[in-house]
C-alpha cells in the first residue's frame, strides 16, 4: 500500500504556468481578377471567337490559381531524445514524432499546434523522474476553470497567470477528504463518473500525449477540446458563485456579464439563461476551441490521488500503483504503437483537492489551447489571457471587489461559516 501522504493540506503560491504562443500566417496568392479588354477591332470572325474563349479559359484559371492555398513547407515537431512519460508509449522517437505531426495538420492553426506539442513533450522531460504527468481536454467547461481560478487569485494571492482550475470549492471533499473514500463510495454510483458528488471532486484525464485507449486522446482532442453535454454548464457556474457568496439578485447580471467577456475572447459553452427565464443559447464550438491542462504530481503524492481506470470511471483491477504504471517500472518500452500491455496507455481519474493543486511543492499545471492568439500571457495584447484574466475580475467585482465580500467568497470556498472566520 501507498505510504500517508507527504503533504498538509492547505493553500499555497503557484508557479508561472503559461505555455508559449504564436502564429502562422497562410497566405494566398493570384493575379487580379480583372476582365481582359478585347477590342473590336477589324479580324476574322473564327479568330476574334477563339480569342475570346482563350481569354475567358485564362480568366477562370487565375480564379482557380487565387482561390488555391499556397503549397507551403509542413509544420512539424521535431522531438529531443530524452526520457518522458509519453515516449514510453511507442516503440522509437521516430514513431513519436510521425503521430504527433499527423495531428498537427497544415492549416494555419499548424504552427501553434506543433510549438503546444513539442512544449508538452520538453516539460514532460523536465520533470521526468519526479513527477508523472496527466492530460486533461475540456472545452464547454473553460469558463468554468477561469472563474474558479479568478477567484482562487483573488483570495490566494496566486499569480496572474495562474492555470484555470477544475476544482475550487472544499465543501465537497469534507464528506470524501481521500481518494479511498471516493472508490468505495463509486461502487454505489449508478451513473458512474457521471454522477454529480463524483465530478464535483474528480476528473477524467489521459497518461500519454497519445492516448492510446482513452476516450479523450489528447493529441486528437487537442483543437476542439472534449465536453460532456449531459449537464447545465450556467447551473454549475452559478452553483461556484453562489457559494462564492453572490448575492441571488445579482446572479443573472454576473452570469451574463462573466459569459459576454469569455464569449468574446473565444471560450463558449452553453451558458444561455435556464428555461423558465429564457430558452437555453447553445455556443457552438468552433474549430480552435479546444482546452488542455497538463497536470504534473509528484510521484510520492500521486498514488494517494489518482487511479487506472476503463472508460466511465470504473477502476482497473491490475496489481501495481498508478506511479509505477506511468514510470515504466516492470513494464519497459511499448513495443508497438497502441501496445494495449504497454505503459502509460488508457485514461485515469484524479482527485482534484484544490489544496494540492496550488501548492507548487505536490504539483504543477500547465495550459494549452487552440486560440492562438489567447495563449498570449501579456494583458496588454489583444485578444491574449492576460487582457481576459483583468477583464474577467472586472466582471467578478460583486465577489472580489471589496474585503467584504472577499471575506464572504473566503468562508464558501472553504466551507466554513461567515461569522467563524475572515480571510488570512
Amino acid at each position: 500500500e501507498a505510504p500517508a501522504p507527504p503533504f498538509g493540506f492547505g493553500f499555497g503560491a503557484a508557479p508561472a504556468i503559461l505555455g508559449g504562443w504564436g502564429a502562422g500566417d497562410f497566405t494566398y496568392h493570384g493575379e487580379d481578377d480583372e476582365e481582359e479588354d478585347y477590342e473590336e477591332h477589324a479580324e476574322p470572325e473564327d479568330y476574334r471567337f477563339a480569342r475570346i474563349a482563350r481569354g475567358k479559359a485564362s480568366r477562370r484559371a487565375r480564379v482557380t490559381a487565387a482561390a488555391r492555398p499556397v503549397k507551403r513547407e509542413r509544420v512539424g515537431v521535431v522531438l529531443e531524445d530524452k526520457p518522458a512519460q509519453s515516449l514510453l508509449c511507442v516503440p522509437s522517437l521516430r514513431d513519436a514524432e510521425t503521430h504527433m505531426n499527423a495531428s498537427v495538420g497544415t492549416d494555419d492553426l499548424a504552427p501553434l499546434v506543433a510549438r503546444c506539442f513539442g512544449d508538452m513533450l520538453r516539460r514532460e522531460q523536465e520533470h521526468w523522474g519526479t513527477h508523472v504527468c496527466f492530460y486533461h481536454s475540456y472545452s464547454f467547461a473553460a469558463i468554468i476553470y477561469e472563474v474558479q481560478a479568478a477567484v482562487a487569485r483573488g483570495l490566494y494571492d496566486l499569480p496572474m497567470d495562474f492555470a484555470p482550475l477544475p476544482r475550487l470549492l472544499k465543501k465537497p471533499f469534507d464528506g470524501r477528504p481521500t481518494m479511498d473514500m471516493l472508490m468505495e463510495d463509486f461502487k454505489r454510483m449508478p451513473s458512474q463518473d457521471h454522477n454529480a458528488e463524483f465530478r464535483a471532486v474528480a476528473i477524467s484525464v489521459s497518461c500519454s500525449m497519445f492516448g492510446f485507449g482513452s476516450e479523450a486522446p489528447p493529441l486528437s482532442c487537442f483543437r476542439m477540446g472534449y465536453s460532456c453535454t449531459d449537464l447545465s454548464f450556467r447551473g454549475a457556474l452559478e452553483d461556484v458563485l453562489k457559494e462564492c457568496g453572490l448575492e441571488r439578485r445579482l446572479m443573472d447580471s454576473v452570469v451574463d456579464k462573466v459569459v459576454e467577456v469569455s464569449n468574446k475572447y473565444g471560450l463558449m459553452g452553453n451558458y444561455g439563461k435556464k428555461s423558465g427565464r429564457r430558452p437555453g443559447v447553445f455556443m457552438p464550438a468552433a474549430r480552435s476551441s479546444g482546452h488542455m491542462l497538463q497536470i504534473f504530481v509528484r510521484k510520492d503524492v500521486v498514488d494517494h490521488i489518482a487511479y487506472r481506470s476503463h472508460p466511465m470511471g470504473v477502476p482497473v483491477k491490475e496489481p501495481g500503483l498508478i506511479s509505477e504504471f506511468l514510470s515504466g517500472e516492470g513494464r519497459g518500452r511499448a513495443r508497438r504503437m497502441g501496445d494495449p500491455s504497454g505503459p502509460c496507455n488508457g485514461q485515469a481519474r484524479v482527485f482534484m483537492h484544490p489544496a494540492i493543486f496550488t501548492d507548487p511543492s505536490a504539483s504543477r499545471i500547465y495550459h494549452y489551447c487552440a486560440l492562438d492568439e489567447y495563449m498570449n500571457p501579456d494583458p496588454s495584447h489583444p485578444g491574449s489571457r492576460g487582457a481576459y484574466v483583468q477583464e474577467l475580475h472586472a466582471a467578478l467585482a460583486p465577489i472580489l471587489g471589496s474585503a467584504e465580500s472577499l471575506r464572504r467568497a473566503y468562508c464558501g470556498v472553504e466551507a466554513l461559516r461567515v461569522d467563524a472566520a475572515t480571510r488570512p
